[in-house]
């Protein structure tokens, strides 16, 4: 392989100027290109500059694209050491300098940041399926009022399942601004095509929203693309923020930030997963973070709903005696062992066989009880096998078995600690 000590002294010095733009897996790669781009003067391509530098058989081609697509290198900080190059060794001494800027490849680049984060923020869609929308993506729907609602068609991706939704004003501007920037000069969006690296094929020409010019040919924005621009401004971000230095955003957070935001404000789960392209509404629980607040205030709003919904007298006061009653039947659920769980107005369905009953909660403080009356069990189930009355032997043994796992399940729920519930208390009158 090549290395920078093979080419000339001149060349290598002036490279060596741009070494703190590049890693040095990355400053490698740069180098070799540049030979590579004086040694082949005709068809100046990636393929073109790996002839020139002789790499043909040593590099993949992967290798010089993905230093234009994903390598962590900076053009303006490019430009900034070809102009500090141009002053001090092609410039007289304290000559006068006019600098024009040309901020169209900023101009542009801000834009798609723009427009992707954008579109993930309010569309909740899928990394490919943003590069996948095209002019023809766009339709509308006409309300029996008259009302036209935009919609979006997302092609089918994860699901294999095509799906419409409506756009917000938001998310319309957005696809509106891109529109009229591809036909501001009064041409139509070129067709172009696109690869699907999850197909491993090319698509029909389409009119696609998310390309632009990389030279003088159209492409789509891939994917990689986009995850640099966003990290690029998770990093200008961090700038201004340090707080933000330990955060990063990938696409699919922006489809999580819309999924919370769509549930925490009232729209049903199941509107919400059909919007998101869902099958499984565990999937959209999951991209859900529901806050104690907002569990609160929708339980909240739920009771207000139903009970305007039901009879006014439903609501009456309770009079003294209803009260009383109330009480009463707590009262009748008290037992020697503990407490019985039946429904309130219900009376007891088994005939008060409270050991036998699955509705018996035992106090801790009545584990010794228990002790005792099984020690009673045990001395009638053997004076029972004496007399041979094998089916009381039976109905004892049944006792026998439903008092252990009474006694082993109260152990186990004396172990576990209290929770507190927040209840408020009711102050005393002063």
């Amino acid at each position: 392989m090549l290395r920078v000590p093979t080419l000339s002294g001149a060349l290598a010095r002036v490279l060596a100027t741009f070494r703190p733009c590049f890693t040095a897996p990355t400053f490698q790669t740069f180098t070799m290109l540049v030979a590579g781009l004086f040694a082949q003067p005709v068809g100046r391509t990636v393929c073109g500059m790996i002839t020139g530098a002789g790499l043909t058989r040593i590099w993949r081609h992967g290798r010089a694209h993905r230093f234009f697509s994903t390598a962590r290198w900076s053009p303006q900080q490019m430009g900034l050491v070809v102009a500090q190059l141009i002053v001090t060794h092609l410039l007289p001494a304290h000559a006068p300098i006019t600098v024009a800027i040309d901020d169209t490849a900023a101009e542009n680049l801000a834009f798609w940041e723009f427009a992707a984060v954008e579109v993930l923020r309010h569309a909740g869609i899928r990394i490919e399926e943003l590069l996948e929308l095209t002019h023809l993506s766009i339709r509308q729907y006409q309300r029996p009022n008259g009302e036209v609602i935009a919609l979006l068609v997302i092609a089918p991706s994860k699901t294999d399942r095509e799906r419409v939704i409506p756009m917000s004003a938001e998310l319309f501007a957005v696809i509106a601004a891109i529109i009229r920037r591809h036909t501001q000069h009064g041409r139509p969006i070129p067709l172009i095509q696109r690869y699907d690296n999850h197909e491993r094929r090319m698509s029909d020409p389409m009119p696609f929203l998310f390309q632009r010019h990389t030279g003088a040919v159209p492409r789509v924005i891939s994917p990689a693309t986009v995850l640099v621009m966003l990290r690029r401004r998770c990093a200008e971000l961090a700038e201004q923020h340090p707080g933000f230095r330990a955060t990063s955003f990938t696409p699919h957070d922006f489809r999580r930030l819309l999924a919370t935001d769509l549930v925490n404000n009232g729209l049903p789960i199941h509107i919400g997963a059909a919007l998101l392209g869902h099958l499984n509404l565990q999937t959209t629980r999951g991209y859900v973070a529901v806050f104690n607040e907002d569990v609160v205030r929708h339980y909240q709003e739920f009771l207000d709903r139903r009970r305007q919904a039901r009879s006014v007298d439903e609501y009456k006061p309770v009079t003294d005696s209803e009260w009383s009653e109330f009480e009463e039947h707590f009262d009748r659920r008290k037992v020697e062992l503990g407490g019985c769980t039946r429904p309130y107005g219900s009376a007891c369905q088994h005939e008060h066989s409270c050991l036998r009953c699955p509705m018996l909660a035992i106090n801790p403080k009545m584990l010794p009880r228990l002790d005792e009356i099984e020690d009673d069990l045990l001395a009638r189930r053997a004076r029972a096998e004496h007399e041979a009355w094998l089916g009381e032997v039976e109905g004892i043994d049944l006792t026998l078995t439903l008092l252990r796992q009474k006694r082993q399940e109260t152990k186990r729920l004396a172990r576990v600690a209290p929770v507190e519930l927040g209840i408020p208390v009711v102050a005393a009158p002063r």
